[in-house]
């Protein structure tokens, strides 16, 4: 049996390929010329400054102010680096010099891989595919030490989720150490006549909690039908 714990999470995966993606650009401007740099080799083609200002705030955007409500790229740049901004405009450079635009470009990918390594919905997710593979050794893998000693991995068996088709998140609240998602189980047997959860019920609302211990996130309380043991 393969112990899922050892292998890459979603989220450790998205990291690291994100930490390559921004490496092999660093790595490309290595040994260019400031003209080089800052000036456009033809009227049709963007600086580079432009085109890597243009990536960083792209992720600013995202993972900056979506996601935590703020950006690290002051405005007046992420302006200039944006969609529809004139080639006029881009022909007169940036404010800010190359060299400083990269060092809001590394605040900005430190503070986005900081926020993915703090999310708390890898390990649900890990833990709720367990469950749907049968695989309750691994799911036991994802519940805190004092679950574990509390709850036999053969208690993680509910028939409700292995006959759900689909789980999806409704709401995640996380204040980075203490985690609670909202999810549901959807089942398909529905067209079919079959409820799978109570009758009449093609879809359970259902709810885990989380903390973070040791920089990782384990379920501390799982509510039916996610959990098969007695602390429940």
């Amino acid at each position: 049996m393969i112990n899922m714990k050892e292998e890459c999470t979603i989220k450790e995966t998205t990291i690291e390929l994100l930490e390559i993606a921004e490496t092999n650009l660093l790595i490309s401007f290595y040994g260019l010329e400031p003209d080089q740099i800052t000036k456009q080799s033809k009227p049709e083609v963007n600086p580079i400054d432009w085109i890597y200002g243009h990536c960083i705030s792209h992720m600013d955007f995202i993972y900056g102010e979506l996601c935590q409500g703020s950006r690290l790229l002051p405005s007046e740049v992420g302006k200039l680096v944006s969609y529809g901004a004139s080639k006029e405009t881009i022909a007169k450079g940036l404010p800010i010099s190359f060299k400083e635009l990269v060092e809001y470009g590394l605040k900005i990918t430190e503070r986005t891989y900081k926020y993915l390594q703090n999310l708390p919905e890898a390990t649900a997710q890990a833990y709720i595919q367990a469950l749907f593979d049968e695989d309750s050794e691994t799911a036991h893998g994802y519940l805190s030490t004092d679950l574990q000693a509390e709850c036999e991995p053969g208690d993680l068996e509910p028939w409700w989720v292995r006959n759900a088709d689909s789980a999806s998140f409704d709401e995640v609240h996380n204040d980075g150490s203490h985690a609670e998602i909202e999810l549901r189980l959807l089942s398909n047997e529905y067209d079919l006549g079959i409820f799978p959860f109570d009758s009449y019920d093609y879809s359970r609302e259902t709810e885990l909690e989380l903390d973070r211990v040791d920089g990782e996130w384990v379920i501390t309380d799982a509510t039916w039908p996610l959990a098969g043991c007695t602390w429940r």
